[in-house]
């Protein structure tokens, strides 16, 4: 992808690499949007954001998706290693609050966290290199680069509208995170204004949150800045076939130069109303857009 290298690993004895268990798993539709949502935010970082810490749970050495907005169940377990580079592993349904409380969830997490552990070590010796978003050198565990077909094909069949909420969403918490920023704003100042607990607005920030025009309208107000701008339609309408006061402009002759596409036009009972005191000094011209 443009922006991230993703490597997965294989367990010897196994037909599947990690993910690849994953996908075949959780491409249910018992896990339908928890999937969905997962796999959304790999190919929308993967091809247009990078790996952002604010888009992962992180958890020791490793982190885990999706991010912290969601109230899904389903894990999936991986190391982000750089902002190009991240190491997918496998996952499971958490349903008990800690990761070590839950013994499916248990054995993806440590599994993660070793291989993280060991990457970072032979970084840090120079015995691994990154390089171009790739690893390069010498490595203990045997790393092979392929592609996936079956990750392939979960990426291409991510559902268009899943990929546009997901990248609609990451766009909402960063222009919020940059408006907090020019303001000189804290997520405390935010929860505050809002009547929230940090702890909310943080997980808020940390991912896509499921914004509703409720809470964006609350957030408009508490910033005094709009997060969503929607320009305003330049669409025309007619009164008896004529062009409609609202999207025609006045201006005085003076204070333009002549043009060939503006016609003078003189009027003994204008078509425009002038509000009570003020005056409309002809001759004037009328300028359609």
């Amino acid at each position: 992808m443009n922006k991230i290298t993703y490597y997965s690993f294989h367990i010897d004895g196994d037909d599947l690499c990690e993910v690849e268990k994953f996908v075949t798993t959780f491409n249910e539709p018992a896990y339908g949007e928890d999937y969905h949502n997962i796999m959304s935010v790999i190919r929308e970082m993967g091809m247009n954001r990078g790996a952002e810490a604010k888009y992962f749970r992180h958890e020791k050495a490793a982190e885990a998706l999706p991010p912290p907005y969601t109230s899904g169940d389903v894990r999936l377990y991986c190391s982000r290693i750089t902002r190009d580079i991240v190491i997918l592993g496998n996952g499971c349904v958490k349903i008990t609050q800690k990761v070590q409380q839950s013994k499916d969830c248990l054995f993806h997490f440590e599994l993660v966290n070793a291989l993280s552990t060991q990457i970072t070590q032979r970084i840090v010796s120079g015995d691994l290199k990154i390089v171009n978003k790739q690893f390069e050198g010498n490595y203990i565990l045997k790393l092979e680069i392929v592609m996936s077909k079956i990750f392939e094909d979960a990426m291409n069949a991510v559902p268009a509208y899943g990929q546009e909420r997901a990248a609609m969403s990451l766009d909402v918490v960063d222009r919020i995170e940059a408006i907090l920023e020019m303001k000189g704003m804290s997520h405390r100042e935010l929860a505050a204004a809002l009547g929230k607990s940090e702890s909310e607005i943080s997980k808020w920030m940390r991912g896509t949150h499921n914004f509703t025009f409720d809470t964006i309208a609350k957030i408009n107000l508490a910033l005094g800045v709009k997060v969503i701008e929607i320009p305003k339609s330049g669409r025309k309408r007619t009164v008896m076939g004529r062009l409609h006061p609202d999207n025609a402009v006045v201006v005085p002759l003076s204070s333009i130069a002549p043009k060939r596409d503006i016609q003078e036009v003189k009027v003994s009972n204008p078509l425009y109303k002038i509000p009570e005191g003020q005056m409309l000094s002809l001759p004037f011209v009328l300028k359609k857009y």
